[in-house]
């Protein structure tokens, strides 16, 4: 190990990037220091790593250290940052639903915290989440507004409404939430950008009543979008309601565009 530290000091990236993942590998909890130490590293491949092999020797209490080391982490794959900071354990929970909620957190960091809580299962974000969603709200989905620009009006950068969040708290609720928290994923079934339609409706698959079964087989009749469309369907099917959409196909005796999709979800589900 002594060696492997010297080499963290070497001049050359890719030495000090081996250096930082066999620490992690053969390392154990007395080698972490010399891994927060390289998250100062000025290679982001060293960052990258040093993060990653943290995550696993380490422990709840370096949450905050890593959280603040995202920013240049930007370009790896949200699902490996989730992934890792999971690897932290359930006393990380609370550091990273404090980060979800902090609006002057980079949209990255909070879609990352949002994940990773979904994976842990933790059951006290979901009212985080509902909380969030509630106070960022939708513009009503116009029947002539064109997608793409609805896109570019939640996605615009630096927004802290961004359609990406939104979904990701909404399969959040869909993993951890509980019967109050149905209204807001009925409200986001309204959403102007395709795939947060389709997270809400999926959720709502989840956590919804019979008494969605009209606002579902609304999407499923008239959303612009056929993935949304499936989504409402699949999600009629998870609650029970398959009668109804049966008697949707029955009643348009095929001639609905959307007439095949039930039937073929339905053949899928006897």
């Amino acid at each position: 190990m002594s060696r492997l530290r010297r080499e963290l000091g070497s001049r050359w990236p890719l030495v000090r990037a081996r250096a930082a993942q066999r620490i992690g590998v053969f390392g154990n909890a007395d080698q972490a220091d010399a891994l927060r130490d390289a998250l100062e590293d000025p290679s982001d491949r060293v960052v990258e790593v040093a993060f990653r092999r943290l995550a696993r020797l380490g422990g709840p209490g370096d949450a905050e250290r890593l959280l603040s080391c995202l920013s240049r982490l930007t370009h790896v794959d949200r699902r490996q940052i989730s992934s890792a900071l999971v690897n932290l354990g359930e006393g990380a929970a609370p550091h990273l639903r404090a980060a979800m909620a902090e609006g002057s957190r980079p949209q990255f960091v909070r879609v990352c915290c949002a994940e990773a809580l979904r994976w842990l299962g933790d059951t006290a974000a979901a009212a985080v989440a509902d909380r969030l969603l509630r106070e960022m709200g939708i513009e009503s989905k116009g029947t002539s507004d064109k997608l793409e620009t609805s896109a570019k009006l939640e996605t615009s950068a630096g927004s802290e409404t961004s359609a990406e969040l939104k979904a990701s708290l909404l399969r959040l609720l869909r993993a951890v939430g509980r019967e109050s928290h149905r209204d807001v994923l009925r409200l986001f079934c309204q959403s102007q950008v395709t795939f947060v339609r389709i997270h809400a409706a999926r959720a709502l698959g989840q956590l919804g009543t019979s008494a969605d079964r009209d606002l579902l087989l609304r999407l499923l009749k008239e959303d612009d979008s056929r993935w949304v469309a499936r989504s409402a369907a699949q999600s009629l099917i998870g609650l029970g309601l398959t009668s109804s959409l049966q008697a949707f196909r029955e009643g348009t005796k095929g001639n609905h565009e959307r007439a095949k999709l039930a039937a073929d979800l339905l053949s899928a589900h006897p």
